[in-house]
C-alpha cells in the first residue's frame, strides 16, 4: 500500500494519525542507517515520536515498516508532500490464500507474491494489494497491462489460482 502525506496535514497510516511538517533540506537515516542529505520532512506520530525522513528512509508506524518513496519539495509557494509504502510487518500469506493472475516478486526478499485481492486507486492509478509468500510483506502493485486488464474485463479474485 502507498500513501501519500501532504505538507502540514494529517493521515493514518496503519492505524495511527501521523502529521507531516513543513519540507526542508537536511541530514536524515536510510533504511540502511547510512545517512544522506537532501529533501526531507518531519513525521509526527499521535504520540509525540518523530521522525525526520526523506527518500530511502525507513519508520516504524503503528507496528508496519513503512518506506520512504519520495519526497517533493516543490518551488516556494507550492505544497509537497512525502509518499510511504508500507513493508507490512504481517504474517507470511499463505500461497492458497492469494491469486497467481497476477504475480510480482517481493521487492524485500525476491519470492513470489500474488494478488491479495485488495485494489484501491492512489494518485489517480488502479494499485492491487500483493503478499509476499516468503516474508509476508505486503506491498501496492500497478503497470499500465494491469490497469488496461481491470479496464477491459475485471478478473475476479480466485483464491489458490496459479
Amino acid at each position: 500500500m502507498i500513501e501519500r502525506i501532504e505538507e502540514t496535514t494529517v493521515a493514518e497510516l496503519s492505524g495511527v494519525r501521523v502529521a507531516m511538517g513543513n519540507m526542508t533540506e537536511g541530514t536524515y537515516a536510510l533504511s540502511d542507517g547510512s545517512m544522506t542529505s537532501g529533501p526531507m520532512c518531519r513525521l509526527a506520530t499521535e504520540d509525540d515520536v518523530t521522525h525526520d525522513v526523506g527518500e530511502g528512509s525507513l519508520v516504524s508506524i503503528g507496528g508496519q515498516n513503512w518506506l520512504v518513496l519520495q519526497v517533493h519539495k516543490p518551488p516556494v509557494g507550492e505544497l509537497g508532500f512525502v509518499e510511504l509504502q508500507s513493508l507490512g510487518g504481517q504474517a507470511t500469506a499463505a500461497s492458497g490464500d492469494l491469486d497467481f493472475v497476477f504475480r510480482s516478486s517481493c521487492p524485500n526478499c525476491s519470492a513470489p507474491s500474488g494478488w491479495d485481492g485488495s485494489t484501491e486507486v492512489d494518485i489517480g492509478r488502479l494499485f492491487i494489494g500483493m503478499a509476499c509468500t516468503n516474508c509476508g510483506n505486503r506491498f501496492a502493485f500497478t503497470n499500465g497491462a494491469l490497469r488496461r486488464r481491470f479496464n477491459d474485463n475485471p478478473p475476479t479474485f480466485t483464491p489458490g489460482r496459479k
